[in-house]
């Protein structure tokens, strides 16, 4: 078992809540995100510094946000840097991939402007299967911008994301109202 810290911004009187009670987070419903309908966490504090200082505002236009920490056993992830865990992915997710791909208004993707439609739709078809196998949430790299080099991998906004349907799993909640350091 590895215990890991991950990171959510959120609203701060949810995010309060939430260590008082365990419960309060919301769950991201928008159609486009990357790993669908879940509570996404950092497991890296700067980038959620990062999310509440920079994004936060713009993106949510809401009342003050916060970072909830917390940890989480790694076990209960299904970890996309993982190659059995990917490829279990991979086998529960070309069950519906086809499907939904065949729609009449099916789900596409929009890498450039970061819009995920059909990941999104792809990891929702999956969050059953993978709770009733006793996952909490997937983990996986992300990276964002262009590459340093014109076709290349080189992503300088390379980062771990945590996406969790079930919450239980969490522990040690704590949250930070003002970051003392902004790092990006």
């Amino acid at each position: 078992m590895t215990r890991i810290d991950v990171y959510h911004v959120g609203a701060l009187v949810d995010v309060v809540a939430t260590v008082k009670t365990g419960f309060g987070l919301r769950w991201s419903t928008e159609m486009h995100d990357w790993l669908g309908h879940d509570i996404y966490f950092w497991e890296d504090i700067s980038w959620a510094e990062w999310w509440q200082a920079e994004r936060w505002h713009e993106s949510k236009g809401v009342g003050p946000g916060a970072i909830l920490a917390a940890s989480i056993n790694t076990d209960l992830l299904l970890d996309l840097g993982s190659r059995s865990d990917a490829g279990y992915f991979r086998e529960e997710a070309s069950i519906n991939l086809e499907a939904i791909q065949k729609r009449k208004n099916r789900p596409v993707n929009d890498r450039e402007n970061q819009l995920f439609y059909l990941d999104c739709e792809v990891a929702n078809s999956v969050q059953k299967r993978l709770a009733d196998a006793g996952k909490h949430g997937l983990r996986m790299p992300f990276y964002l911008g262009k590459s340093l080099t014109s076709c290349g991998n080189f992503f300088a906004d390379q980062h771990l994301q945590v996406c969790l349907w079930n919450t239980e799993s969490l522990q040690d909640l704590r949250y930070i109202s003002q970051p003392d350091r902004l790092t990006l």
